[in-house]
Formats: structure tokens, C-alpha cells, sequence
């Protein structure tokens, strides 16, 4: 067993329930859900940020047409 540093009572009890459940093998699951879930996020963030990107592209594009349809009529 891993030995305890000096610890309140509080953390000390939520030490060994920690213990306790990575013992059980209980803690590496939820850590497994976690890690997956936190790449299912980071794929949609993914997505959103090449979303937001292509939108600034395409209003960066359509700013730049209408300077030029400004820039050939007051020419």
C-alpha cells in the first residue's frame, strides 16, 4: 500500500476512498470515459474552429468583392 501523507481527517478519508476505488479498478474506468469523452470533445471543437474559419474566409471574401465592385464604380 502507498504510504499517506500527513493529512487532515477530510483528506484523508478521500484519500482511501481514491484508494479504495483505483484498487477496484473502478477509478481506471471512469478515467477511460473521461479521456474518451474528452476527445469526442476536442473533435467537435475541431469541427466548430474549421466552421468558424471557413465563415471568416467566406465574409472575408464577400468584403473583398464588394471593395472591388466599389473600387471599379467610383473608377
Amino acid at each position: 500500500m502507498v504510504s499517506k501523507p500527513n493529512m487532515t481527517d477530510e483528506i484523508r478519508d478521500f484519500y482511501e476512498f481514491l484508494l479504495a476505488r483505483v484498487e477496484h479498478g473502478e477509478l481506471k474506468e471512469s478515467l477511460d470515459e473521461c479521456v474518451a469523452q474528452f476527445h469526442e470533445y476536442q473533435e467537435e471543437l475541431s469541427k466548430c474552429r474549421a466552421d468558424i474559419v471557413a465563415a471568416i474566409e467566406e465574409q472575408d471574401s464577400g468584403i473583398r468583392l464588394s471593395r472591388n465592385r466599389l473600387k471599379h464604380h467610383e473608377d
